[in-house]
């Protein structure tokens, strides 16, 4: 047995967001945008999530993290390296994509190299994988 993934292309920056879960359990991994089409999604896989993981700062990544959060009431976590990418969120969209988006996820929970994080039967360690942005996770 093991976890299983689906990926689903979002926004108009086409930005890979990933669902990955284990029997009604998932967490929703860099949800660049169209938070209606993830819940769509979650309920046809008839799964709950728990977390929101953010894989690094970009604000393409994270452009439905905060209607999600609110939707499922879940926590949403990040590399605190890249924070200062998460506080720019609303700029950035501006500039690349000239639109005006949702304020930015508020951050429950830092990871780094110590967390665990469980789905269900499993647990997925965190590595930093600095070089993308200063805060990049798997």
């Amino acid at each position: 047995m093991s976890l299983k993934v689906k990926k689903l292309v979002v926004g108009q920056l086409q930005t890979n967001c990933y669902l990955v879960y284990d029997r009604a359990q998932a967490i929703i991994v860099d949800p660049g945008d169209a938070a209606d089409f993830i819940i769509r999604t979650l309920a046809d896989l008839d799964v709950e999530p728990i977390k929101i993981v953010a894989t690094h700062g970009h604000f393409d990544h994270l452009l439905a993290a905060t209607e999600l959060k609110l939707a499922f009431n879940i926590p949403f976590v990040i590399n605190a390296k890249d924070k200062f990418l998460l506080d720019k969120l609303q700029a950035s969209a501006q500039h690349f994509l000239g639109i005006e988006v949702d304020p930015k996820p508020l951050v429950d929970k830092f990871i780094d190299n110590k967390t665990k994080i469980k789905i269900g039967r499993f647990f997925l360690s965190v590595l930093e994988t600095p070089g993308h942005t200063p805060g990049s996770c798997l």
